[in-house]
């Protein structure tokens, strides 16, 4: 059985790693001393310092699979330059800045969200489908994104998919992450001009868009930072 040792750093939010070679329910996790940990432990300590720890693979290369992953510390350099790459790919977002379009819909249990409706509120917005690898991927952490703001009121998580509504419900039984669930329209597609998926937009209290990403590469930290921000204003 072959083995090899992968650094992931997650800089990079095109940059799918995970749909060759993901971690799993089987999956060895440990923390910076190399002691071994839950799952829960270890997604909650790698959310909570998010942008400055990276995660060390060993992985078998016949089975594709993850065998053990541990946690290890970036220096402030791989930090900087991550930060650095993040906030390029931000601004060239040519919605950002811009007022948010009309969003009107309709989630798979019936309820109608508007963004009139919420103005004032920060609204975190995921675009996705369920046969997308990294879709599903980034899902833990933005299940404990969305938990992490259960309380407040001025904040609201909702998710539009490209599948048909009892697809949705389907999948939202075994898989739930904390997001209000719709189905997208093309009227939607084309107005909020989404072009690949996953696609996470935050709109502050404004009503301006205030981040946009597209894919997957191994976190959400951009996403978090955005919404922390949002939140402070």
């Amino acid at each position: 059985m072959k083995k090899a040792f992968f650094f992931l750093l997650f800089c990079g939010l095109n940059c799918c790693y995970a749909q060759d070679y993901r971690i799993n329910s089987k999956t060895i996790l440990r923390d910076t001393a190399g002691q071994v940990i839950t799952k829960e432990i270890f997604w909650k300590f790698y959310m909570k310092e998010s942008g400055t720890f990276g995660i060390q693979t060993m992985t078998d290369t016949i089975a594709k699979k993850v065998t053990e992953a541990r946690l290890y510390r970036l220096s402030d350099a791989a930090i900087q330059k991550i930060m650095d790459a993040d906030s390029v790919m931000n601004s060239q977002k040519k919605s950002v800045g811009t007022s948010a379009p009309p969003l009107e819909i309709t989630d798979i249990y019936g309820n109608l969200f508007s963004l009139q409706q919420n103005a004032g509120k920060v609204i975190v917005l995921n675009f996705w489908f369920i046969a997308c690898s990294p879709c599903q991927d980034e899902m833990p952490e933005l299940k404990l994104l969305a938990e992490a703001h259960k309380d407040r009121n001025d904040v609201v998580f909702v998710s539009m998919a490209r599948d048909g509504k009892n697809k949705l419900l389907k999948f939202v039984e075994k898989k739930a992450f904390g997001y209000s669930v719709a189905e997208i329209t093309k009227s939607i597609i084309k107005n909020w001009s989404i072009t690949g998926y996953p696609t996470n937009i935050v709109i502050d209290k404004t009503g301006k868009i205030v981040y946009e990403s597209t894919g997957y590469g191994g976190n959400i930290r951009g996403l978090k930072r955005a919404v922390k921000k949002a939140l402070s204003i």
